[in-house]
């Protein structure tokens, strides 16, 4: 909302009709100035991420390894809401699809919605040479 206007009532108070948010996670403020006046008071909000919407790699893909040995980094996904902002405490399963028996994983997103599998040990057989 930007520069909107609003009157005061019998008790001095201005009601401004609504406040939306923008878009990215963080914080938000809004300024109110009484006409030719320097004086301001600021109201503070702050937004936080929507429902998750997207997951994508974020690190540790593509990796190569000793067979049945722990890959050099962690794989991890990044977790974001509709506006790309990153999403707090959901929970992803990792889920091996190929190469070694079948095991499970679950980590839950952080602060900045990156969720980490705690380590990745490669299955028992090496990979057929091209």
């Amino acid at each position: 909302m930007t520069g909107a206007a609003a009157t005061t009532n019998a008790s001095g108070i201005a009601t401004v009709g609504s406040w939306t948010l923008g878009t990215t996670a963080g914080a938000n403020t809004l300024t109110a100035t009484r006409q030719a006046s320097p004086a301001a008071g600021d109201l503070h909000a702050t937004g936080t991420a929507g429902a998750a919407t997207q997951i994508a790699l974020n690190a540790g893909n593509g990796q190569s390894a000793t067979v049945n040995t722990a890959v050099g980094t962690a794989p991890s996904v990044i977790v974001r809401d509709a506006q790309s902002n990153p999403v707090a405490g959901v929970s992803v399963t990792f889920a091996v699809a190929s190469g070694a028996a079948a095991s499970r994983r679950r980590a839950t997103t952080n602060g900045s919605g990156i969720a980490t599998v705690g380590s990745w040990t490669l299955g028992t057989t090496p990979a057929p040479t091209p």
